[in-house]
């Protein structure tokens, strides 16, 4: 019971993982709808037509794609330890500490390197 929500982030993690060998990594499918909604959709056509074109653009959004993956992977992987290692009263504090350390660190991760990287809309 206490590692069922590792098989969740575990399958979101490998699968965001397996879309870096499509044309469509996360990141660019997951964007559709955040640049759209700052820049319209036809902001959101020339924003995605970079895909073509920019092989940095391409390997940026790989790059984001290939950290979120990770991360959820090994944010599953250390959900399954917790449960095995812990005492049974501890898991659930420390999973959820560890998930708010993990998401916080992401989205300071991603929002640094959009920036950084000219991926900002």
């Amino acid at each position: 019971m206490l590692v069922r929500d590792s098989w969740l982030f575990g399958a979101l993690g490998l699968w965001t993982l397996g879309t870096l060998f499509t044309q469509r990594p996360m990141m660019r499918s997951f964007a559709r709808t955040i640049v759209t909604v700052k820049i319209g959709e036809a902001g959101y056509r020339d924003w995605d037509a970079r895909w073509d074109n920019d092989s940095r653009f391409r390997y940026q959004l790989r790059v984001l794609t290939a950290v979120w993956g990770t991360v959820f992977t090994l944010d599953a992987v250390t959900r399954v330890a917790f449960a095995y290692t812990l005492s049974l009263d501890a898991v659930p504090l420390a999973t959820t500490l560890q998930w708010l350390v993990v998401l916080a660190g992401l989205i300071t991760f991603h929002i640094v390197y959009v920036t950084r990287n000219g991926l900002k809309v």
